[in-house]
C-alpha cells in the first residue's frame, strides 16, 4: 500500500510536503516514484527515445508500445487545425456562447456555479470547431461519457478497465454511443469534404493524404472524443480558477478589459497556480535511470504540475498570483507544465489558450466579478475549486452586446 493511505487524505498537501521533506525524487510504494525536481520533471516529459511513456487511453485501457506509436502518430492528423491560424474563428464562437450563457445571471446578479456553466460555453465552442454547425448535439453525449468516467479516474479502489463492473458497462456504452455519432459526421466528410471546412474534414483529409489512410475510421474517431473529453470539464475548471483569481484582484479585471496581453497572462498564471490537470503519469518501458537511481520496466513515474509550479526554484513568489510575470516573458520555463512537456503535450494547448483568453475577456467587458463561498481544491479528477460560487454584476448595460455583435461579423468574415 505504501503512502496511500496519506495520500488519500490529502493528495495536494501530502505530494507538497514529499517535495519539502524528502526532495526531488521520493519513492511512493514498490513500483511508483514521484518526480518533483524541475530537472527530473524535464527529464521524464521531453525523453526523445520513448524511455518514458503513457500508460493508458482515455478509457483507462492499458497501451502496448505499439499502440502509443499509433496514438502519436495518428495525433499529428488534428496539428494543422489546432494551430493559431486555424482557431481565428473560435475566440467570436466563445464571445457569443459566453454572452448567452451569462448576461441572464448578470443582469439578474445572482450567484452561479461557474463549473457547469463554463463547460457548456467552451464544449459547444470546442465542437463547432471540430464539426460546425453538426457539433451541437455531441457536448451531451461527451458529459455523459465524462460523468461515467469519473467514476474511476483517480479512484485507487477501481478495478482494472478489464473487469466488466456495472461502471465499466456503462463507460463502454457511453463510448460506443458518442463513436456512433462521430463516425457517421467522419463518413459524411468521407463522401464528399469539400462540402465541410472544420476540423473533422481537415483530420479526414490529413488521412486519406498519408499513410494514415488505413487508420479505420472508428480509431480516428476515438482521437477526436478524446479531444472532445478534454475540451469540456478541464478548461470548465481552468476559467472557473482564473475568474476566482481575477474576484480575488479586481485590479486585473480593469486590465483585461482592456488589454488582450493582459488577459493571456492571467489565463497563463491561473494555470501555474490551479492547473486543472495536476497530475501526470509516465511508465517506464526499459530499465532507466533518474536522479542516480536504476528502475525496472514497468516503474511508474508520477509528477505533479501543482507541485512542480510552486517551486521557487522556477517561479519567483510562486504562491503569488502575478499575472505580470508573464507579461514580458518571451517563453515558459522549462518547469511549466499545465499541459505536459515533449511528443505528448496535449495537442489542444493552443485552443484551450483562446479559448480561456476570450472567455475572460467576455465575462469581466460584462460586469465586475465577485465571489463567495469557501474553495477548497478538489483533486480527485481534474483539479475543481469545490465550493466556488461566482456573480458577474453588470456594470454597463449593452456593454457585451456590442462586443457579440462584433464577435459575430467577425466569426461571419472568418467562416466565409
Amino acid at each position: 500500500m505504501g503512502n496511500l493511505a496519506a495520500y488519500e487524505t490529502d493528495r495536494l498537501g501530502f505530494l507538497l510536503a514529499t517535495r519539502e521533506e524528502h526532495g526531488d525524487l521520493v519513492g511512493f510504494d514498490g513500483r511508483t516514484a514521484l518526480v518533483h525536481g524541475p530537472a527530473l520533471v524535464s527529464a521524464v516529459l521531453r525523453d526523445r527515445d520513448g524511455s518514458f511513456e503513457i500508460d493508458e487511453n482515455f478509457l483507462q485501457q492499458r497501451l502496448s508500445i505499439a499502440a502509443v506509436d499509433e496514438v502519436f502518430r495518428s495525433r499529428s492528423l488534428l496539428n494543422p487545425g489546432l494551430r493559431p491560424a486555424a482557431l481565428l474563428g473560435v475566440a467570436p464562437h466563445v464571445v457569443q456562447l459566453a454572452h448567452e450563457q451569462l448576461s441572464g445571471r448578470a443582469a439578474a446578479g445572482v450567484a452561479f456555479d461557474p463549473v457547469p456553466v463554463f463547460e457548456r460555453v467552451i464544449s459547444a465552442a470546442v465542437a463547432r470547431h471540430f464539426f460546425g454547425d453538426e457539433g451541437a448535439g455531441l457536448p451531451e453525449l461527451t458529459g455523459r461519457l465524462l460523468d461515467a468516467l469519473a467514476q474511476v479516474i483517480g479512484n485507487p479502489w477501481a478495478l482494472p478497465a478489464s473487469f466488466p463492473t456495472p461502471t465499466r458497462r456503462r463507460i463502454r456504452r457511453r463510448h460506443l454511443e458518442l463513436r456512433g455519432e462521430v463516425v457517421s459526421r467522419l463518413e459524411a466528410r468521407s463522401r464528399r469534404p469539400e462540402r465541410y471546412a472544420d476540423l473533422a474534414a481537415r483530420v479526414v483529409t490529413a488521412r486519406a493524404a498519408a499513410h494514415e489512410a488505413r487508420l479505420p475510421l472508428d480509431r480516428v474517431a476515438d482521437l477526436l472524443i478524446g479531444s472532445l473529453l478534454a475540451a469540456q470539464r478541464v478548461p470548465a475548471a481552468a476559467a472557473a480558477w482564473m475568474s476566482m483569481l481575477v474576484a480575488d484582484h479586481p485590479e486585473w479585471q480593469t486590465r483585461a478589459r482592456d488589454d488582450e496581453t493582459v488577459a493571456r497572462a492571467v489565463v497563463l498564471e491561473a494555470l501555474r497556480l490551479y492547473p486543472p490537470t495536476w497530475v501526470i503519469m509516465r511508465r517506464a518501458t526499459r530499465n532507466v535511470r533518474l536522479g542516480g537511481f536504476a528502475f525496472a520496466p514497468g516503474h511508474h513515474f508520477l509528477i505533479s504540475p501543482y507541485v512542480v509550479h510552486r517551486d521557487p526554484r522556477v517561479f519567483e513568489e510562486p504562491a503569488t498570483f502575478r499575472p505580470q510575470r508573464w507579461m514580458s516573458q518571451q517563453s515558459s520555463p522549462e518547469g511549466y507544465v499545465p499541459f505536459g512537456a515533449g511528443r505528448h503535450r496535449c495537442p489542444g494547448s493552443n485552443l484551450a489558450t483562446v479559448t480561456l483568453v476570450a472567455l475572460l475577456r467576455s465575462i469581466v467587458r460584462l460586469g465586475d466579478v465577485t465571489r463567495a463561498g469557501d474553495v477548497t481544491p478538489d483533486a480527485r479528477t481534474t483539479l475543481l475549486p469545490s465550493g466556488l460560487q461566482l456573480r458577474v454584476c453588470a456594470a454597463v448595460p449593452g456593454f457585451l452586446a456590442a462586443d457579440v455583435a462584433a464577435a459575430s461579423v467577425r466569426a461571419a468574415a472568418l467562416t466565409g
